[in-house]
């Protein structure tokens, strides 16, 4: 039966894969060819806007390839590709005009574009969006010759340049737009129920959570507060006998979570503290480090509105410790063990652990408070996600 279903599982990832080219694909031949068609229309010179149209469609790309391999592949499907459609409703227009204006006078144009690029990402991403934006806006200038001799800048050399500037813009357009796509509203992720706060259900879960927090409450200076509780529905474990099973937390962002809800768990690209594997803790009060970042917290649609503010999200999850390594000092080398594996056969899986606890200074290591991890993510369930907020400790 796992078999069946691990063969299953490969089978949607080609599908998905597929789909991801031919979505890129047609990305660039329709943006190719609406530019084209635009063209037309505007008189626009034809090599410097098809040079836009494929810029732009290979940014386009490029991003949903970014958030196949980091949200993963039916986030791409059903929001990434909106979002770069969006973006490209908006910078395809602006570069034209940019490009008219150009051709005009380009001084003008230049300026006009020098201030999109700043100001766009800025925007999007704030002080980092700033200095970006800024940096290529001074490149476009500089390249262009602009401030050499601003009577002989050559409009064909200044368009091309403002093709950096466009696909700046698009990012800066894609970004807010997925985010807002794919985050907000919870219950509607696949697989997700809001539970009612007036329900015994929501009770015993806000009780197991407080509990949970009482454990390393002399830890840390603050408190968690419950502002929504959302069950998964979705297939069931069927425990292995002789396994040790617990419910832990892990905190991510709202981009992770609804990454995790459609694709599960993935392993990290970077090692932590204890290898390449999944984190967990027995605390919210450990998770909520991850899980209030400022990136990892949607930005409200109207800053002016508490209603819109939204809280961190706090996964608790059943996870299959399996047999335990326990550790008292980083060990980033640390890749889980492979019970199949030649080694594991010669050596009678003499050695062997399915999960690794990072000890605390109390049990003899080094971390404030214990961390659990697991090196397969089909170790790790979400059960419910709390989305949660500080109060005064």
């Amino acid at each position: 039966q796992s078999s069946s279903s691990s063969s299953g599982s490969s089978m949607k990832q080609d599908c998905l894969r597929c789909l991801l080219l031919l979505g890129s694909a047609s990305i660039i031949a329709v943006t190719i060819i609406v530019v084209g068609f635009v063209q037309e229309w505007t008189d626009e010179k034809l090599g410097v806007v098809l040079e836009m149209g494929l810029a732009l469609a290979v940014v386009g790309s490029i991003l949903m390839a970014c958030d196949w391999r980091a949200l993963g592949p039916r986030v791409v499907v059903h929001h990434s590709t909106v979002a770069v459609a969006t973006a490209l409703l908006v910078a395809v227009p602006l570069g034209l005009i940019i490009f008219a204006l150009i051709e005009w006078e380009p001084i003008t144009g230049l300026a006009i574009l020098c201030i999109i690029a700043a100001g766009a990402p800025t925007l999007a991403f704030g002080l980092t969006g700033c200095c970006f934006g800024s940096a290529v806006a001074y490149a476009i200038i500089m390249l262009s010759g602009t401030m050499k001799n601003a009577s002989k800048v050559d409009p064909t050399l200044a368009a091309r340049l403002s093709i950096l500037g466009i696909a700046l813009v698009l990012v800066s357009v894609y970004m807010p737009v997925r985010s807002s796509v794919t985050l907000r509203r919870i219950e509607d992720w696949p697989g997700m129920v809001e539970v009612d706060p007036r329900s015994e259900e929501f009770r015993e879960r806000a009780q197991f959570f407080a509990e949970s927090c009482s454990l390393r409450a002399d830890k840390y200076p603050f408190r968690l507060g419950i502002s929504s509780l959302y069950r998964t529905v979705g297939p069931t474990w069927e425990p292995k006998k002789g396994h040790l099973f617990g419910l832990l937390f892990h905190g991510t962002s709202w981009e992770g979570a609804k990454g995790i809800i459609v694709d599960g768990f993935k392993l990290p690209e970077h090692p932590g503290m204890f290898g390449r594997g999944i984190y967990f803790a027995d605390s919210p009060l450990k998770s909520w480090q991850y899980a209030s970042r400022e990136e990892a917290i949607p930005k409200p649609c109207c800053p002016a509105s508490s209603c819109c503010n939204r809280g961190g999200l706090i996964l608790m999850c059943l996870v299959d410790m399996g047999e335990q390594r326990r550790e008292q000092q980083a060990n980033v080398q640390l890749r889980g063990y492979d019970r199949r594996g030649f080694w594991a056969c010669l050596t009678c899986q003499n050695g062997a652990y399915d999960s690794v606890v990072g000890l605390s200074e109390e049990q003899g290591g080094i971390l404030r408070v214990p961390e659990y991890v697991v090196y397969n993510p089909r170790q790790a369930r979400v059960d419910y996600i709390f989305e949660v907020s500080t109060e005064p400790g």
